[in-house]
């Protein structure tokens, strides 16, 4: 490619980067009485659990601003997602999506297809998170009972806090860090390459085949350990 050619690819590389910045667009979406929330095609969620009342602010910017979003409810389901497919062109030249829901108590979120999720406050007693496609979720203090993590296809979570018992599921090469997340009870499966950490204080059920890998902290008085095709299970203290 000659130097003309590279110098008018990067000026339109410039231009529509400068558009991407300085249009910048907010919106606030009335909804309420939903607990469970589902995103996806590689938007940025922040959910804050435990707030007084139900908000949703959408924040973009490029040329296409929040026109791109497509939040609904299906009875007690928030869904976030594009009217289009997500591409890189696409996220060049409109830029990032960022949602931000606050509501009175998190049952269960849904990551998928590149998303990114962060969640803090106060969750319900029993909660439910699935993590795919490439996603990463974040989740700070957890206070649960019961804990339900599902992570699949490349995807990255992270937890701290406590729970009573959890049930973790990890598949093809996922990522999960669950070892500030101090649980009584924990029944964990790793495989296809899957990676997890996670703590139990009493008793660990551990499940690791087909490459997976499984680390567990916290020195539990009672273990079930099964190893098969590759998969390695390591008990610490």
């Amino acid at each position: 490619m000659s130097f003309f050619h590279n110098a008018t690819y990067g000026a339109i590389l410039m231009t529509a980067v400068a558009a991407t910045s300085a249009q910048a667009e907010d919106k606030n979406y009335d909804f309420e009485n939903f607990h469970s929330i589902k995103v996806a095609e590689n938007i940025d969620l922040t959910v804050v659990s435990g707030a007084r009342s139900y908000g949703v602010e959408a924040q973009a910017a490029g040329i296409s601003g929040v026109s791109r979003l497509k939040i609904s409810q299906d009875g007690p389901l928030l869904v976030i997602d594009r009217k289009n497919r997500w591409s890189p062109m696409m996220g060049l030249l409109d830029g990032e999506l960022r949602v931000t829901v606050e509501l009175p108590e998190l049952v269960a979120l849904s990551v998928q297809a590149g998303s990114a999720a962060e969640v803090s406050g106060r969750l319900a007693q029993d909660v439910a998170f699935d993590v795919t496609s490439g996603s990463h979720l974040e989740v700070a203090g957890s206070d649960a009972k019961t804990l339900a993590i599902g992570i699949s296809a490349g995807s990255k979570m992270s937890i701290d806090g406590r729970c009573d018992q959890a049930k973790i599921i990890a598949s093809s090469g996922a990522e999960l860090d669950a070892s500030a997340l101090r649980c009584k009870d924990v029944r964990v499966t790793a495989t296809s390459g899957a990676d997890i950490d996670t703590t139990a204080t009493e008793r660990v059920q551990a499940n690791a085949s087909s490459g997976g890998d499984i680390s567990v902290h916290g020195g539990p008085a009672v273990t079930d350990v099964t190893q098969t095709i590759g998969g390695a299970v390591r008990i610490n203290g």
